[in-house]
């Protein structure tokens, strides 16, 4: 004898096939694919933009050929992770938003990235390049940033580099050996030319006369070889083999500055609560000594 399911039942399994089509991954509309972003580029932006959208980064694997990366990151009211491919078709950044609400995060990954890129998005789809993008744009924002650059005259810039954003420029964690890189960049507007060295800057503790020790690149790649258990090229804080040279090669060296020249360069010192630099430079021409001030 055939009997014929209740009309309840039937009512429950149209509800049960509606419920697991709402559970059925959208398409990915918020991804960027384009070939005219370079992998640093791509890196950069995406940083930038959870910056930009007061979020905490809180896991960073920088992308590179043939290496995928991956970001992380937690705010007030959302969280979020980006994946990011480079390979020779071009750059493939993936924007996951992981808690409840309306893909907010997703949409601001597109905006932020397409828009420092100079993209044009036609129908959620990335078409090209429409406008050269400046180092402003790409650069990361919502970082301590600090300088003056008079006109005609000496500009001194100190940019502290903190958490997972030392991974952009070292390829690996290296605020959580214990290191804080600070990027010191001298432009010389002037018609007279200075001597500097690394060791002439003073970085003071904040609240206090006291300055700060600073770490020698030796130092400081020692402290992040420690910190990682090893010196492979991967470790749980990043590649710590590359870090350790770029620590090494991009360090501040010191030198003759001659009208129109620039210098940029690193200096380390411990992770700590810093609030001002100052730089003495020596005029070549006269032998006096000029005190640069900096505050963060």
């Amino acid at each position: 004898m055939n009997i014929r399911p209740p009309r309840l039942d039937r009512r429950r399994a149209l509800l049960l096939a509606a419920v697991l089509a709402g559970c059925t991954p959208v398409s990915n509309s918020y991804d960027v694919h384009s070939a005219d972003l370079s992998c640093e580029e791509a890196n950069r932006m995406v940083y930038a933009a959870v910056i930009d959208m007061n979020m905490k980064v809180t896991a960073f694997t920088q992308a590179q050929p043939g290496r995928p990366g991956f970001l992380r990151a937690t705010g007030s009211d959302r969280s979020g992770t980006v994946s990011i491919t480079c390979d020779p078709g071009g750059v493939v950044i993936d924007p996951r938003q992981t808690s409840m609400g309306d893909r907010i995060f997703e949409r601001g990954i597109l905006l932020s990235v397409t828009g420092r890129a100079g993209l044009s998005v036609a129908h959620g789809n990335v078409t090209g390049r429409i406008r050269p993008v400046s180092a402003e744009e790409g650069a990361t924002s919502g970082e301590d940033g600090h300088g003056v650059s008079p006109s005609g005259g000496v500009g001194l810039e100190i940019e502290p580099q903190h958490g997972f954003s030392t991974v952009l420029d070292f390829d690996a964690d290296v605020a959580a050996a214990g290191v804080l890189p600070i990027k010191v960049t001298i432009r010389n507007g002037t018609n007279r030319s200075y001597q500097f060295s690394p060791a002439d800057l003073v970085v003071r503790v904040r609240g206090s006369r006291a300055s700060a020790e600073p770490l020698t690149p030796a130092d400081a790649a020692a402290r992040l070889v420690a910190r990682a258990g090893s010196e492979s090229a991967q470790t749980q804080i990043g590649n710590v083999a590359s870090a350790r040279k770029v620590i090494v090669d991009r360090a501040l060296k010191g030198g003759k500055l001659t009208p129109g020249a620039s210098a940029s360069g690193y200096v380390y010192y411990p992770v700590g609560d810093y609030d001002r630099a100052k730089l003495t430079m020596t005029d070549v021409s006269t032998g006096e000594a000029e005190g640069f001030l900096v505050e963060f």
